[in-house]
């Protein structure tokens, strides 16, 4: 996993502002960034008619409403996080849509971890969050409002590709530094159709051999990361509900995860089928626990 150097934070000038930053603020102890630029963006930075008065100084003068959104915004973030944390940070009050704000942001800071709230009950904000981690380079922290730490369990859903691989190196190297957390790597497969003349096997002898097929597959997969079942734990199920996602977020619950780790490459049109799919579904799914994707270069 690729160092965070530089991070975005999204703010929404909303209670949730509070969880979000004390999220984060244990995220950063395991992740060291030099950089995090903690982002409101507004849709119209004009003050409002017949407000004028709500916007005064000591002195009597107006006051911007930008600059008094980052006052209030900035003093947060230190009382939530400067306080624990040396890093370098600053706060920025943009003015527009905040997917196209976000988005040009994050690749003019050449952010490469972009962290995203993922209320329960927000209209609106699980599409701009889900249509932001589409088209973006830089890896996605999505985290709910129930969101606790400290981190002591992770998911990373298998299903052996590059993409696992990503995401298993990244929850090993998270793991270290949270002082060995537990990684449970999770496969959901689905059964071969039955019933052809030609094919002497019944449903149930179809699902036994492929459980048989997974226990061998994740031998051969752990020892490329030189790790066995007593450092990673495994699990499959059969994907009865014709539903990765919904399997994963059940799983997660069932176990008490902290974080779902997951992998993902640029953003191309290879990557917009992923996120339409399964890691798309899981977030709007999930709200209880944080979802990581990452990204390779």
């Amino acid at each position: 996993m690729k160092k965070f150097n530089r991070i975005i934070v999204a703010l929404d000038m909303t209670d949730f502002d509070e969880k979000l930053l004390r999220y984060f603020s244990q995220f950063t102890a395991i992740t060291f960034p030099k950089k995090v630029y903690f982002v409101y963006v507004d849709p119209n930075l004009e003050t409002p008619p017949n407000m004028d008065i709500a916007y005064k100084d000591e002195d009597g003068k107006p006051i911007p409403k930008d600059e008094l959104l980052q006052k209030v915004l900035t003093q947060r973030v230190k009382d939530l996080f400067a306080n624990h944390y040396e890093v370098d940070f600053e706060v920025n009050v943009l003015e527009g849509k905040p997917l196209q704000a976000l988005l040009h942001w994050t690749k003019v800071k050449e952010a490469d971890l972009l962290v995203l709230g993922n209320k329960k009950l927000s209209e609106g904000s699980g599409v701009v969050a889900n249509r932001i981690a589409r088209n973006t380079n830089a890896a996605v922290l999505f985290v709910p409002e129930t969101s606790t730490t400290p981190i002591k369990t992770l998911l990373v859903p298998i299903d052996f590709s590059s993409y696992a691989e990503l995401a298993m190196n990244g929850a090993l190297q998270l793991a270290k530094e949270l002082d060995q957390a537990k990684i449970i790597a999770f496969n959901v497969f689905d059964v071969p159709l039955t019933g052809y003349p030609m094919v002497n096997m019944n449903y149930e002898r179809f699902v036994k051999n492929m459980a048989t097929f997974k226990q061998e597959a994740f031998d051969d997969y752990l020892q490329k990361f030189e790790l066995d079942r007593t450092t990673v734990e495994t699990a499959y199920v059969e994907n009865s509900k014709n539903n990765v996602a919904k399997h994963l977020h059940t799983f997660a619950h069932e176990k008490g995860v902290d974080l779902i780790v997951m992998g993902a490459k640029g953003h191309g049109l290879v990557d917009r089928i992923l996120m339409g799919s399964v890691a798309e579904k899981l977030v709007n799914y999930e709200k209880e626990t944080p979802i990581l994707i990452l990204r390779s270069a």
